[in-house]
């Protein structure tokens, strides 16, 4: 039957830690990072870890995850996710939904873009 090749879900480590109390969630972090974890890792919707701590406005996550994982991040920080059925957005456009400014001007200051354009999409 295919339906056994057929991904049902995907977990994303890094996710895991949104769970934990915020110190032990960055020591978590920090500690799968350390293993090969990375923040670019995406789920089946193309949302990656990186954007998933955006949106639970997981601040100290997000800097964690930009002082350590310098690529994958960079990787996340302008990727456009267009979960189904969902608008598109990136890691930007979460943090301003969420409100968050602090996060917002976080991103800003890490190279987030404000626009995106055709290549991108």
């Amino acid at each position: 039957m295919n339906a056994q090749k057929t991904p049902s879900g995907s977990l994303l480590t890094l996710v895991l830690s949104l769970a934990l109390p915020v110190e032990k969630a960055v020591s978590m972090t920090k500690t799968l990072l350390s293993l090969g974890a990375t923040s670019a890792q995406a789920d089946l919707n193309g949302v990656t870890a990186f954007q998933r701590c955006v949106e639970e406005n997981a601040e100290s996550l997000v800097r964690t995850l930009l002082e350590i994982d310098k690529t994958g991040s960079k990787t996340s920080i302008n990727h456009v996710v267009a979960p189904q059925y969902l608008t598109p957005q990136t890691a930007l456009q979460a943090a301003v939904r969420k409100g968050n400014l602090r996060l917002t001007l976080l991103l800003l200051e890490q190279g987030a873009s404000t626009d995106v354009d055709f290549e991108s999409w």
